[in-house]
């Protein structure tokens, strides 16, 4: 049985009209701290629970309480159902994904979750976004602080929940550089979700196979098929 592992945000769900101010903005609610620095990409860890452990103790000397945290993750959700109330679009599936993750499902294929967010607010998002994914095997940020440790974990689950035999093969499905980065360390295969600029910047990384959307379903499925190294 092959695995095929999913990222949350930019890659199951579009959020990001609603994703980075809500996050800020809950930070800053909870520790009372402003000037926080918003270039993700600059952080040793992509994951909600790291860079709200370095933005404490950057502002405040300390990693962060545990109740901090809780609060932090309750407010954030609440700054995204409101961001929905006012806008249904404000967080809605990636074209073709929740189509696609059936599909895959349907074809044989064990499916998991591996994602960088908080459990409380990705569950959130795939909800509103209607991604088929309850009951499947699925790690968030709040299990591990980097994104290598919440993958490994989530195999280890799918390992479990799929009947322990192991799998022929594991691809991770992701949208950001550091996803590369996490599957050039584990050595795992790797397909990109991304247009634009965030496309670009994965192919700059040595992504082989790069998609806007699931609305290729095809063209996914082979490149999940593709031999050749993780990263070209």
């Amino acid at each position: 049985m092959k695995l095929v592992m999913f990222d949350v945000d930019g890659t199951l769900t579009d959020t990001f009209s609603a994703e980075d101010n809500g996050f800020v903005t809950a930070v800053r609610d909870v520790l009372g701290v402003d000037g926080i620095n918003t270039d993700w990409t600059s952080y040793p860890h992509a994951t909600l629970s790291s860079m709200l452990d370095e933005i404490s103790r950057a502002k405040l000397g300390r990693a962060p309480f545990a109740e901090e945290t809780r609060a932090v993750q309750a407010r954030f959700v609440a700054l995204l159902q409101a961001a929905v109330r006012r806008d249904a679009g404000a967080i809605r599936a990636i074209p073709g994904a929740a189509s696609f993750v059936r599909l895959l499902l349907d074809a044989g294929y064990a499916v998991a979750i591996a994602s960088g967010d908080w459990e409380l607010s990705a569950r959130f998002k795939l909800t509103v976004a209607a991604i088929p994914v309850d009951g499947l095997p699925a790690v968030f940020a709040d299990s591990a602080r980097t994104r290598t440790e919440i993958m490994q974990t989530s195999l280890q689950l799918a390992d479990r929940h799929y009947g322990g035999g192991g799998f022929e093969r594991v691809v991770y499905v992701g949208d950001g550089t550091w996803d590369i980065q996490a599957t050039r360390v584990l050595g795992w295969p790797f397909a990109g979700i991304g247009s634009g600029a965030r496309g670009a910047a994965l192919r700059s990384m040595g992504a082989r196979h790069v998609f806007p959307d699931y609305t290729r379903p095809d063209d996914l499925i082979a490149a999940i098929e593709s031999p050749g190294p993780p990263i070209a």
